[in-house]
């Protein structure tokens, strides 16, 4: 499975995307050494861009809280990226090492 896979499984698990989303272009973009939670991290920052755009909307009064519903949470691909720039890896190199040094000896 690839990194967009994982990742297409984890953000279309709980979340809404729009359609122009690339995800191969944000998976590219990560380090190889993603985990499936550092994608769901990526994930769940953009969703957090998502939400603060809707609060936005409603102090400035183009959204009205009558037309919210959980629905209106949808991550475009500037709030991705915004989760991409603010990613920090759970694994650091020497931990991957010796993860892999683990499993060749299985």
């Amino acid at each position: 499975m690839t990194y967009a896979h994982t990742y297409k499984a984890h953000s279309t698990f709980r979340y809404k995307l729009r359609p122009e989303v690339n995800l191969e272009a944000v998976a590219e973009a990560l380090p190889d050494k993603c985990t499936g939670a550092d994608l769901l991290q990526v994930v769940s920052t953009a969703r957090s861009a998502a939400v603060r755009a809707l609060v936005a909307k409603l102090h400035n009064g183009t959204l009205k809280e009558s037309e919210l519903s959980p629905d209106s949470i949808v991550i475009g691909v500037s709030e991705l990226w915004e989760g991409v720039v603010s990613f920090r890896p759970s694994v650091t190199d020497d931990e991957l090492s010796h993860y892999e040094a683990m499993e060749s000896q299985m």
